[in-house]
């Protein structure tokens, strides 16, 4: 029996001058008569040269995209930030600085001079901005001026009776970078599809704040279209006697979202469910919590109350409708401030209990705010 005969090819052989000596032995091993003159001058150089240098172009690209494969190898940023992101990381374009700014109010004395009258303390609203030589930054909490860890001292006396006519109150609270935007996407005459992904501006956003359709309803942000149960604050009825103003519980969104960055720009990423999907695989809360009548047995005492709401449809995508979406923005250039130099108003929000029955004057001499 012939046996096949097997070319020796050295596949090791990746660079431009190791190719062209391979092309080189292997026309003069197989075509003796055809392939002899290999100077420089001649057809059968420039071939050779041609093939050994498509040969080293081709062996850079395997290397290269080889490398690129994995995160420690890769030096595309573009590579790098999803392999990041395939470990969880989370890409942003721009960057958020905290910081905590000091606010006074002048508040008008009681009747007898001793103390403020805590009828005309404020409450300073989340959402106030301030401003800087760098930028813009914005209060993230509701700072109440009656709070009893703030400072408060005397600040304005009569000159006659030399009686206290105003006390000076110091609160704390914290600002972050940016302004707050309000945009719309028109979805209004788009049907529904899967995994709805629309664009929401670049790389200068920082934060989706809210997202909320025509008919009102809220669609939040998770960290992955899988993820059923976020936290929603919620006020603390109980905020007077253990000081904490607001609380966390858990709420099942069927309206989601993930929010997705790159070099193109903030997109929002929904799910496959529609507004119409049948919802398949729902529990029956009578049939696995209540001992029904004529029942010798059940299959649970108890039962899970996520599973009440869990589908596999990743969420609802939003379509025939109009997306109101207030993000948070800023830019590289006014991001971080020194201290001591957000020294300016820009908009205020300010909040009074029971404001029919303060005096005017009064409250027009508070909202002077000072920092």
């Amino acid at each position: 029996m012939s046996k096949i005969k097997k070319t020796p090819i050295k596949y090791t052989s990746r660079d431009f001058d190791s190719i062209r000596n391979d092309l080189v032995q292997y026309a003069k091993r197989y075509y003796p008569d055809s392939w002899k003159d290999f100077s420089k001058s001649t057809i059968n150089s420039l071939i050779i040269d041609s093939v050994a240098y498509v040969g080293d172009v081709l062996s850079y690209y395997v290397d290269y995209q080889a490398n690129e494969s994995f995160l420690d190898t890769s030096i595309e940023f573009d590579n790098i930030r999803k392999h990041a992101r395939a470990l969880g990381y989370k890409y942003s374009g721009t960057s958020n600085s905290y910081g905590v700014i000091s606010i006074f109010c002048m508040i008008p004395a009681n009747s007898d001079g001793t103390a403020p009258d805590f009828s005309y303390m404020p409450t300073i609203r989340q959402g106030t901005t301030f401003g800087s030589n760098n930028g813009t930054f914005t209060l993230t909490e509701d700072i109440r001026m009656d709070d009893t860890n703030n400072e408060i001292v005397a600040a304005r006396f009569d000159s006659t009776t030399g009686q206290t006519t105003h006390f000076a109150v110091k609160a704390m609270g914290q600002i972050v970078s940016g302004v707050l935007l309000s945009i719309t996407s028109d979805l209004s005459s788009t049907s529904f599809k899967r995994f709805n992904k629309i664009r929401i501006g670049g790389s200068e956003i920082t934060e989706v704040v809210s997202v909320i359709d025509t008919d009102g309803n809220n669609f939040y942000e998770v960290e992955n279209l899988a993820q059923e149960v976020i936290f929603r604050e919620t006020t603390n009825k109980d905020a007077t006697s253990d000081g904490v103003r607001s609380i966390i519980k858990p709420y099942i969104a069927a309206r989601r979202f993930v929010l997705e960055q790159d070099e193109t720009g903030t997109y929002l990423q929904f799910g496959f469910g529609s507004e119409s999907t049948t919802v398949d695989g729902l529990a029956d809360p009578a049939q696995v919590a209540i001992k029904m009548f004529g029942h010798r047995n059940i299959s649970t005492l108890s039962f899970d109350p996520t599973t009440l709401l869990g589908t596999t449809k990743l969420g609802i995508s939003p379509s025939n409708t109009n997306l109101t979406i207030l993000i948070k923005a800023n830019n590289k250039q006014n991001v971080n401030a020194g201290a001591n130099t957000v020294d300016t108003i820009l908009s205020r929000k300010i909040k009074f209990d029971n404001v029919q029955s303060l005096v005017r004057s009064k409250i027009q001499d508070i909202i002077k705010l000072e920092k």
